[in-house]
């Protein structure tokens, strides 16, 4: 009986279903949708406080200045 050949080094094994599925799900989005309001949507693993920090760090340090 033959022995498998060994894996080669530097190929990847292709993913599975599972892999190619958690890449196209969506975690966090925010957006501004007019002058002074914004959206925000998230799922989990994120919760809600941790969402909004995400998205208050994507504000410039000035905001208060203007």
């Amino acid at each position: 009986m033959a022995a498998a050949a060994p894996p080669q080094a530097g190929v990847v094994p292709p993913q599975t279903a599972t892999q190619a599925q958690s890449h196209d799900k969506v975690i966090l989005q925010f957006g501004k949708v007019g002058k002074d309001i914004f959206t925000m949507d998230y799922r989990y693993p994120l919760s809600a406080f941790q969402a909004f920090a995400i998205c208050l760090s994507s504000f410039d340090t000035k905001l208060a200045c203007e």
